[in-house]
């Protein structure tokens, strides 16, 4: 089980097959918090084999292992504190795109 430089929440198990992930990504120099989403999975949409008319699809895993998020600010400061200085946490897994968006709702608001 390679997360990457993620970590767990406290009552989250990991999810092989999930769609995403909520997450939280926390300075430790001056406490900022940042929540956010992450997709595991995209859907690769390939032209028809020949003489077909279906599009062809296929899943691959992104970049998650490896993203550190999508703010500039906070981008910003790992690079100028370096990114031992940040805790990046899993809080909660996801199966769907839509699932992904409702708890994210409930998460900030």
């Amino acid at each position: 089980m390679d997360l990457g430089h993620w970590k767990l929440a406290d009552t989250v198990v990991f999810k092989e097959n999930a769609f995403g992930f909520i997450y939280q990504i926390r300075n430790l120099v001056n406490d900022k918090k940042y929540i956010g989403k992450k997709q595991c999975i995209t859907t690769l949409k390939r032209p028809p084999l020949k003489g077909k008319k279906n599009k062809r699809h296929e899943l691959k895993e992104t970049d998650w292992k490896s993203y550190t998020g999508s703010s500039v600010e906070l981008n910003a400061d790992i690079q100028k504190y370096g990114k031992e200085k940040f805790e990046f946490i899993i809080l909660c897994f996801c199966d769907s795109k839509w699932e992904l968006s409702i708890v994210t709702g409930k998460q900030i608001g």
